[in-house]
């Protein structure tokens, strides 16, 4: 289980971040949830391979458990490091907010089996009018890589 969350997880944290580093630091966090709710609508949809991983197997110590959780700390690391570009308050609270969001989408998705069609982004986006990033800002080149 491990191996093959090594081996999905790059291209997955990849196919949900912006293909290159233009925009300002809310484009590109909203563009995540874009993503969420466009492949939310394939009925192949399973959700976050990373949150499945982590409900499905209930032992804290396993070592997919580390996995899962290493590649979704690098979303709330991208989230945390867009959040400090674009000025918010708190970024480490946000970043934590945003990847609940995410989350809960997600698995609203897999638990319904229907898209979220556009209840994500307008979630985040509520988060990020509340951090303070409602106004767009002038995006610095991001080398942020997820894990």
């Amino acid at each position: 289980m491990s191996a093959a969350l090594e081996r999905i997880g790059p291209g997955y944290n990849a196919s949900l971040l912006p293909a290159d580093d233009t925009g300002t630091p809310r484009e590109r966090i909203l563009h995540v949830f874009r993503v969420l709710e466009e492949v939310s609508t394939e009925p192949e949809f399973r959700g976050c391979p990373f949150m499945a991983t982590s409900i499905e197997v209930k032992a804290a110590g396993h070592p997919a458990r580390g996995v899962a959780r290493r590649y979704k700390d690098g979303l709330t690391g991208f989230f945390r490091h867009e959040a400090e570009a674009g000025g918010a308050a708190d970024p480490e609270r946000i970043a934590r907010q945003l990847t609940m969001t995410f989350d809960g989408a997600s698995a609203w998705g897999v638990m319904h089996g229907e898209a979220v069609s556009g209840q994500a982004v307008e979630m985040a986006e509520v988060l990020l009018d509340a951090a303070g990033l409602g106004s767009p800002v002038e995006a610095e080149p991001s080398d942020q890589q997820l894990v």
